[in-house]
């Protein structure tokens, strides 16, 4: 309810506008509503169709978008377990976002921490947040960037002893410690893992969008 949407389908109607070839894809699993916004009553296969394999690319269920130029929808999909995908769809649909044409591609996903959500956003080259100043939506919006960090951090190791190790000291007594106090011991025991970690945290390119907001006092 902040606006994740309106605030995916105005950002690639713009795009479009300004002449990039634009694909924007409805990656909220189970609940997608953006063919509806553009006033689609027949939206095709889209997203089901493809990770049912009745289409080999997304560019196959991709639909252009008369009202607004340079400008193609992959519809989303309600079919039943559509927002349980398991690890083997998510990364054919990873692979087949990547392969997209065009100049620039928005992926619109649905509220929540679930690790199908988290890798959609996870593989961004730009990711966006869209929060409003309501203390749920600020601490939703923190709980999905931490879970992205932790995500992310945990992905570095390539060997089972060093992910153990990695993660005893993600957890700590119990609890999530803090990245810094994390590099801050890999720096003595792992320095070329402090080194990874730290790229890939700069690298992570995350901007906040504030939405519905009613003054400066809310920035």
């Amino acid at each position: 309810g902040v606006g994740k949407s309106v605030v995916s389908l105005n950002l690639a109607v713009t795009l479009g506008r300004l002449g990039y070839r634009t694909t924007l894809v409805d990656g909220d699993l189970g609940a997608p509503n953006l063919h509806t916004m553009l006033g689609i009553t027949r939206p095709g296969p889209g997203l089901g169709g493809f990770l049912d394999h009745e289409a080999s690319t997304l560019g196959d269920v991709a639909l252009p978008i008369a009202a607004a130029p340079n400008l193609s929808l992959v519809p989303g999909s309600a079919r039943v377990g559509a927002a349980n995908i398991n690890a083997g769809q998510k990364l054919r649909l990873l692979r087949a976002i990547a392969k997209l044409s065009g100049d620039v591609v928005i992926v619109d996903v649905g509220a929540g921490t679930s690790w199908n959500t988290i890798d959609l956003v996870a593989a961004a080259d730009l990711k966006l947040i869209v929060m409003t100043p309501q203390l749920t939506s600020i601490q939703n919006a923190y709980a999905f960037l931490k879970t992205m960090v932790q995500r992310l951090v945990r992905r570095l190791p390539e060997d089972a002893a060093t992910r153990r190790a990695l993660e005893a000291r993600l957890t700590g007594d119990g609890e999530t410690r803090p990245v810094q106090a994390v590099v801050a011991d890999l720096r003595e025991s792992d320095p070329l893992l402090a080194d990874r970690l730290i790229d890939v945290l700069a690298r992570m390119d995350v901007m906040l969008v504030g939405n519905m907001l009613t003054g400066p006092g809310d920035v």
